[in-house]
């Protein structure tokens, strides 16, 4: 069944992230500099979509307990998240964080259904807001081997 809002969020999150890699793309070398400034603040943010995840998660749980399996998908990453994200490279957090995302944007809306409130659907900004702090960051190339550095 077609879901306008469902459909508006993976479009919001899609610009999102081409807003991010659009920014400061003639003088990305020289941007690329400031991240030591964001790098905290951006981790607080991760964290802060992390928290808010299992929070939702746990709530919708309560209700439809199919949900525990995407809860403990949910924390299962996270662990995995934490447990390398300082050790690995900014570029290995960006990877991972997209499907993770997009994987998010999908369990929000479930969980609002769930819920029967749309106001949950909000918390997608959240992750709009990140996507383009991050992203801003990398370098889109489709000659590199990854895609993105």
């Amino acid at each position: 069944m077609f879901n306008p809002i469902l459909l508006t969020s993976f479009i919001l999150y899609i610009a999102a992230l081409l807003i991010g890699f659009k920014i400061g793309k003639k003088n990305k070398k020289k941007h690329n500099k400031l991240y030591k400034r964001f790098k905290w603040p951006l981790y607080a943010l991760i964290y802060i979509i992390f928290f808010l995840s299992i929070y939702l998660l746990y709530e919708a749980q309560k209700l439809q307990p199919m949900m525990s399996f995407i809860l403990v998908l949910n924390v299962m990453f996270i662990m995995y998240f934490s447990a390398f994200t300082f050790k690995e490279t900014r570029c290995w957090k960006q990877h991972r964080m997209i499907p993770y995302n997009f994987l998010l944007i999908l369990a929000i809306y479930i969980c609002s259904e769930i819920l029967a409130d749309i106001r949950i659907n909000y918390f997608v900004f959240l992750i709009i807001v990140y996507s383009i702090l991050e992203f801003q960051f990398a370098i889109f190339s489709y000659k590199q081997k990854l895609i993105w550095d």
